[in-house]
């Protein structure tokens, strides 16, 4: 990869480059009409991403341009900015995609030019650039149309306009996909369905989002907790944790705090506490807060909890422990087969078989179908 500029750093990756290059050599079959395909996406690609930054700068934010393999990205870095302030950030890089392709067309118009016997080129360059201007106007995250869909959604909405635009992106991705693979643009069809899968994605994250997910200042202190708990300042920790809870009280921040919180709580073996941090959110853990609430529902009585969490741990990393717990629950619940299940998994996975000898145990001993299944 390469950098250039000061002002608006720009970093171009070799997958840009490669892509670029592959794209070129589809559409012309000789190396010069790969070198000036290059150059075509190169200079839309950059210019365009030009545009989005330029106006981020105005607006007193400090941006960089990153080439990747199918695109350009503009991070506008600093200062939050005011709704419009942002749809005028999104919609300048179309803008200068438009104006690239006037300027090509223009070219092409030209007597000198248009006789000549490169006048394909900028007619091309032209072309390129009306077509993807189009294409990039759509109402499909990421894309700048889906990104103007939101700006837009979330002034009228609030921060639920996100998951609103997402499901708009969704809605018209299926009609790109169906549509371009209707006219036999097999490219543009497999390109729109990995938009689709973005956009199905970007939703089910927006879902899970709050309000607060949107504020700076409950970033910096969640960010700040996470510091304090890396270096075994828990007190403090704690403390700003709550904090994040009581402003955010749902959402990707909320569970982040709440599952720290429960951690912390798991360390000094208050299992009540871990258990009302974490069962609100039991359908949104990470690993080891679904490890973590196993132990608690468990000193907490609640084992049909246990074995719920346990069927959903063991699809990703099965442990002794959360088996051994789970057949204790399953006893307790009066499912002998389950339980005998679940123990063997437990033995088979290195838990001492003296556990066998746990009271809670001698009443699966006397079933037919346990001394079959410890030994399968």
């Amino acid at each position: 990869m390469f950098e250039f500029g000061r002002s608006i750093p720009v970093k171009v990756t070799w997958p840009f480059l490669a892509v670029a290059a592959l794209i070129g050599f589809l559409n012309s079959l000789n190396l010069v009409g790969t070198i000036f395909w290059m150059f075509v996406i190169f200079v839309s690609v950059l210019f365009h991403e030009y545009g989005h930054a330029i106006v981020s700068k105005l607006f007193g934010q400090k941006p960089r341009i990153e080439l990747v393999a199918f695109g350009g990205l503009t991070y506008p870095e600093g200062k939050k900015i005011r709704g419009y302030q942002e749809f005028l950030v999104v919609l300048a890089g179309p803008l200068c995609s438009l104006a690239l392709s006037i300027l090509g067309f223009w070219l092409f118009s030209l007597p000198q030019i248009k006789s000549s016997p490169y006048a394909v080129y900028p007619f091309l360059f032209g072309f390129v650039n009306a077509f993807w201007t189009v294409l990039n106007l759509l109402p499909i995250l990421p894309l700048d149309g889906g990104q103007l869909i939101r700006v837009i959604c979330q002034g009228i909405f609030g921060f639920k306009g996100y998951a609103i635009s997402a499901g708009i992106s969704i809605f018209f991705a299926v009609l790109a996909v169906v549509g371009f693979f209707f006219l036999g643009q097999l490219f543009l069809g497999i390109v729109f369905l990995f938009l689709l899968f973005q956009s199905i994605e970007i939703y089910r994250q927006v879902k899970k989002m709050g309000e607060m997910d949107f504020s700076e200042e409950v970033k910096k202190d969640l960010a700040q907790a996470e510091l304090l708990e890396s270096e075994h300042n828990l007190v403090e920790a704690e403390k700003i944790y709550r904090k994040v809870i009581a402003e955010s009280k749902e959402g990707f921040c909320f569970s982040r705090a709440s599952e720290a919180l429960a951690k912390i709580a798991s360390l000094k073996q208050d299992y009540r506490q871990a258990f009302s941090l974490l069962n609100p959110i039991k359908n949104n853990l990470s690993l080891h807060s679904k490890k973590i609430l196993i132990k608690a529902a468990f000193e907490e009585k609640d084992y049909p909890l246990v074995i719920e969490m346990a069927s959903q741990v063991f699809q990703e990393e099965p442990g002794p422990i959360e088996a051994l717990l789970a057949a204790k629950s399953g006893v307790m619940v009066q499912e002998p087969e389950l339980a005998m299940q679940f123990l063997k998994v437990a033995i088979d996975m290195g838990i001492d078989k003296s556990v066998l000898d746990d009271p809670l145990f001698q009443e699966l001993k006397k079933d037919p179908l346990f001394k079959q299944i410890m030994e399968e």
